[in-house]
């Protein structure tokens, strides 16, 4: 997912009255390229889009896997963000909502929006930490359309009913899906031809709904959707966008110059963007 399907929904639908109109903003990840590019455009996308609108009161990184997180969740106690968005990734979850629960942090006061905590990371986590919190993707295994109902009632029959879906496993298989749609169109598996018949506006109709491949990008348009977690570790969808959402990944606030055309082979790069990461706003207050 482009940074603008994730990423800026999330802020926007926490504006809104949907949301709850909450616009002081914590962010917490862990220490590596990704967590460090999300707190960059959310900062941008806080400031030049939405000309101060919302507002980062404090962040912080961690390493991977890192297991105490008083001192994070003390901070957030301090600051008083009205909502909180995360990119931890991995087992460290586990440890930042135990201690969100412990110090009771709570899910209807300070909600958390996770974009790496989905239906296979939600299984091996206790109920009560995340119950109540959401996360960001495209995909839930709880979409009822029929394309997914049957996709999910294959997929059980053949791994069990107690094997979650989620967003990464249903576009992996959309994947293979566009490769064999984008085959039968060149009538070729030269990967010059495939790679024609992608950029061509070849759409699929998946489990996660309708995907074209956007020519310039070679990310897919898609819908963006929030899901909050409710008692069985599944997700109710709570917002869709109305429509899909056309991949930007170099928003020019952040990167400015920079583009990409894919259908007429370049990448236009502009000033040089240094990406590392920004600390930790406790450490900068220590």
């Amino acid at each position: 997912m482009a940074p603008n399907q994730q990423v800026f929904p999330t802020i926007d639908w926490l504006l809104s009255d949907a949301g709850g109109n909450r616009s002081k903003l914590f962010l917490v990840g862990s220490d590596y390229v990704y967590p460090w590019t999300v707190h960059l455009l959310v900062k941008g996308y806080c400031s030049e889009v939405l000309g101060g609108k919302a507002q980062i009161l404090g962040f912080d990184y961690l390493p991977l896997e890192h297991q105490d997180f008083r001192q994070t969740v003390q901070q957030i106690k301090d600051l008083k963000p009205d909502a909180i968005i995360n990119t931890i990734n991995g087992l460290g979850n586990i440890s930042f909502f135990e201690e969100l629960l412990r110090q009771q942090v709570a899910a209807s006061e300070t909600p958390v929006v996770s974009m790496s905590v989905s239906e296979n990371q939600a299984n091996v986590m206790a109920v009560e930490p995340i119950q109540g919190q959401y996360a960001a993707w495209s995909y839930f295994q709880t979409l009822t359309t029929g394309r997914n109902k049957d996709f999910v009632q294959r997929f059980q029959a053949e791994h069990g009913e107690d094997r979650p879906i989620d967003d990464p496993m249903a576009t992996a298989y959309a994947q293979i899906y566009l490769w064999k749609a984008a085959v039968e169109l060149a009538g070729s598996f030269d990967p010059k031809d495939v790679r024609a018949a992608l950029q061509s506006g070849l759409a699929i109709d998946a489990p996660l709904g309708p995907l074209q491949i956007d020519p310039r990008s070679h990310y897919s348009s898609k819908r963006f959707r929030l899901g909050r977690v409710r008692s069985d570790r599944r997700f109710d969808i709570v917002y869709e966008s109305p429509e899909p959402v056309a991949p930007d990944p170099f928003p020019q606030f952040a990167f400015p110059g920079w583009s990409v055309d894919w259908s007429k082979g370049r990448l236009v790069k502009g000033e040089p963007v240094t990406i590392t990461s920004p600390g930790s706003s406790i450490a900068q207050k220590s």
